[in-house]
């Protein structure tokens, strides 16, 4: 725009990217409208068909959004699940161990006790 400095786009220039960028021609001709070409093929595709292949090729007309890497999250969340685990259990031994030598404290503090009466 020569008022604003700020570039122009049109609905036909988002048309022109995805038809450029999506990364199948036929398939892009399809979900444009355009009924030629092998593009017929696509319509005898089921939907869920068509649906898998435009999420596989989702990412090369995103924008805007960057897709988090997400390979080896399961790994690395069971891995975190062990080690919390591995620390609950220490935590509970501590904690046993812990009542165990207030147990015994107060044993002592009692025979003590005895014994200063007894002099």
């Amino acid at each position: 725009d020569g008022r604003t400095n700020r570039v122009t786009l049109h609905p036909h220039c988002l048309r022109k990217f995805f038809r450029s960028y999506l990364g199948d021609a036929d398939l892009s001709e399809h979900l444009m409208g355009h009924a030629h070409g092998l593009v017929k093929l696509y319509r005898n595709m089921k939907i869920e068909d068509l649906s898998e292949k435009y999420n596989n090729l989702m990412h090369n007309v995103t924008f805007f959004e960057v897709s988090p890497d997400l390979s080896g999250i399961n790994e690395q969340m069971k891995e975190k699940e062990t080690r919390i685990n591995e620390l609950n259990q220490k935590y509970n031994s501590i904690k046993i161990d812990h009542i165990q030598m207030q147990i015994d404290l107060g044993k002592a503090l009692e025979k003590i006790e005895k014994l200063e009466k007894k002099k």
